[in-house]
């Protein structure tokens, strides 16, 4: 009868956990819920205030593009803000 040996795992501990036995090739799984009633939703819009001109038009530009990605809307008002920043 062949010695029983725990799965090889990359881990640096060299001991078996006491909850390997004979046989078992993975340790059990504990499954179990929680919900968390959500108070309140905060929404914040990112309209690449930190990025370089270049990028701005690069993404006002795909925005506008027919497509998958195509929003003109957020487009214009991306640039409406950058141009209140003193961009263009």
């Amino acid at each position: 009868m062949a010695s029983w040996s725990p799965p090889t795992t990359r881990s640096c501990s060299t001991r078996t956990p006491s909850w390997y036995g004979p046989g078992a090739t993975r340790a059990p799984t504990l499954n179990f819920g929680l919900r968390i009633p959500a108070s309140r939703f905060l929404c914040k819009r990112k309209l690449s205030q930190d990025k370089d001109d270049l990028s701005r038009r690069q993404v006002i530009a795909a925005l506008r593009r027919p497509g998958p990605y195509s929003h003109p809307a957020p487009a214009d008002e991306m640039e409406r803000e950058w141009e209140a920043e003193g961009g263009r």
